[in-house]
């Protein structure tokens, strides 16, 4: 007599086959692309927190991944650039965004200063690689819980092969850690508000501190989980005569998370100077560019640091989070849809969200949130997981800096999560529909690699077409550099231009490309231009309208052949 098959173990085991997938892919991944525009950046600053023990680089994000993805660094012999010292010194001012300085070291060290470059990104990437596996694994494991295996691999199968994750899911960047941390917190919020115990309590605790500790849009999580409790006193999990205790355990909840982000930034009581303008700071110091400036406003400086004593808040962190704060506030350039704002649009995130996802990930996640409405028994906890990634979307709205989709992946994990609630409905129709819409997924990561970073779906014209939708790290944001270097290598072109420059000139001459730079091209000129399709939403480039496409060396990049 033959055992029948035990399904729940089937569908676990695929699941951890998808995931193994992606972890070999990520890999491949870590390899095979360039460096992108933000890597050199946070690696490099992240070095020097672990050499230097000192934070001046980079403040607008917090110290753990670039310190994590370093590490490794710290056991090879690299070799400094000659003026690291020179752009160390003239970083030391508190109230200057360093970003100049530690852009020309992060590519001096890569490029320039007789360092492996392919080595240094790869081990550097692999911390990253390592912290999307265990979102999936986080994933799996939660998933099941709530539902089913069944449900679990629907939700690793809308993971593992999203285009975003995979184009995310090894760069040293914080955007796949705050998608964990995000992922966490939320999970450790439903815990906490249906069963408050010591456990629950420390679990929120470390869920927040690690968001904290990863990127400064964390502090969201403080209105999300004021939102969650309200939300969780109405769905019944806190009885009426808990409300007090509860709130005041969320107060203890966040009082240890700041203990622990203190400690992280080793309990620095340093003093904010105080200058009585930012004027008296400029007259002082020769500072050649003015855009470094951490803000104008010191009259808003100094009243927040009025309610916010030093001795209670790491100075670094509080830096990077006014920094933060007030890119958000005051935008940046972007490109949507064939337009240029400095202020972006309220609709931009919902627009890149239905473009780069894949279409039957998109109904998958649609159905998943059909099927919580429907299903009495997910309801309340299905809807407190869509509270919390609604909360971090509409927060994402209101900033006018609009750089990418990826600044809304935390949302991603609790969709996916709750689109395992599909497998609750007892429909053989609707199993059949998963299973093709499964199978659709699958056909789509397979189609897209390895360019994944550069993947729109169907209904924007496809990754051919991308350029005309979404730029910057939607796009190519540095990624083609090899493949660049690889077809002007293998095809003899006479004079060429490139217009590539997300990591500098000395980042085109380490994988020997020695084209001219198009800074001064005109359209009288002759010869070829290679360039990435976020340059041409730029006004620069419109005379190229009227020029056809003589090549294509990626999805994201374009050949010209000029008169």
């Amino acid at each position: 007599m033959t055992k029948a098959i035990n399904f729940s173990k089937l569908f676990i085991f695929l699941a951890l086959l998808l995931l193994l997938g992606q972890f070999v892919l990520q890999i491949f991944l870590a390899r095979f692309n360039s460096q992108t525009t933000d890597e050199a950046v946070h690696l490099s600053a992240g070095y020097t927190y672990l050499a230097r023990r000192d934070f001046r680089y980079n403040p607008e994000h917090p110290i753990l991944i670039k310190a994590l993805c370093a590490v490794p660094l710290l056991f090879m012999d690299i070799k400094q650039p000659s003026n690291e010292q020179k752009l160390w010194d003239d970083s030391k001012d508190f109230f200057f965004d360093s970003w100049f300085q530690n852009r020309t070291y992060g590519e001096k060290l890569l490029y320039s200063s007789g360092n492996n470059a392919e080595k240094i990104l790869l081990w550097g990437r692999l911390p990253v690689v390592f912290l999307t596996l265990i979102l999936g694994l986080s994933i799996l494991y939660f998933v099941r819980k709530f539902y089913s295996s069944a449900g679990a691999l629907v939700a690793v199968a809308l993971y593992s092969l999203n285009p975003v994750v995979n184009a995310h899911g090894h760069l040293i960047t914080t955007d796949i850690a705050i998608a964990l941390g995000f992922f966490l917190s939320t999970i450790a919020a439903l815990y906490f508000f249906k069963k408050r115990n010591f456990r629950n309590f420390i679990f929120l605790a470390l869920a927040l501190t690690f968001s904290a500790l990863v990127k400064y849009t964390a502090i969201i999580l403080v209105p999300v989980i004021i939102v969650l409790f309200v939300y969780s006193y109405i769905a019944g999990f806190i009885a009426r005569g808990e409300r007090i205790k509860t709130f005041l355990l969320i107060v203890l909840v966040f009082v240890l998370t700041w203990a622990l982000v203190f400690a992280s930034y080793g309990f620095k009581t340093d003093q904010i100077p105080r200058v009585s303008s930012i004027s008296d700071v400029w007259a002082e110091r020769n500072y050649p560019q003015k855009q470094v400036e951490v803000t104008t406003n010191r009259k808003t400086f100094d009243k927040i640091l009025h309610f916010a004593a030093p001795a209670l808040l790491p100075r670094d962190y509080f830096k990077g989070l006014f920094m933060v704060l007030t890119h958000a506030g005051g935008g940046h350039d972007s490109f949507l849809l064939g337009k240029v704002s400095n202020v972006g649009w309220w609709y931009y995130f919902p627009v890149v969200f239905v473009a780069k996802n894949p279409i039957p990930a998109l109904i998958l996640i649609g159905l998943g949130i059909w099927a919580i409405a429907k299903i009495k028994d997910d309801r309340k906890e299905g809807l407190f997981i869509l509270t919390s990634a609604l909360i971090y979307f509409l927060f994402a709205m209101s900033s006018k800096a609009n750089l990418g989709i990826r600044h809304i992946l935390p949302v991603f994990p609790l969709l996916f999560l709750v689109s395992a609630s599909l497998v609750r409905l007892k429909s053989k129709i609707l199993r059949i529909i998963i299973i093709l819409l499964i199978s659709w997924l699958v056909f789509e990561s397979i189609s897209a690699f390895p360019y994944y970073l550069s993947y729109f779906n169907q209904f924007f014209g496809g990754k051919q077409n991308g350029y005309r939708v979404a730029s910057d790290s939607n796009l190519d944001w540095g990624r083609d550099l090899k493949e660049i270097a690889k077809y002007l290598q293998d095809n003899s072109l006479g004079k060429v231009y490139v217009d590539y420059d997300w990591n500098g000139a000395s980042s085109l001459k380490y994988y020997g490309i020695t084209a001219k730079e198009a800074k001064n091209l005109k359209p009288s000129d002759e010869g070829y231009l290679v360039i990435g399709g976020s340059k041409l939403g730029s006004s620069e480039y419109d005379w190229l309208d009227s020029y056809e496409v003589y090549d294509k060396i990626t999805p994201s990049v374009f050949v010209y052949k000029l008169r």
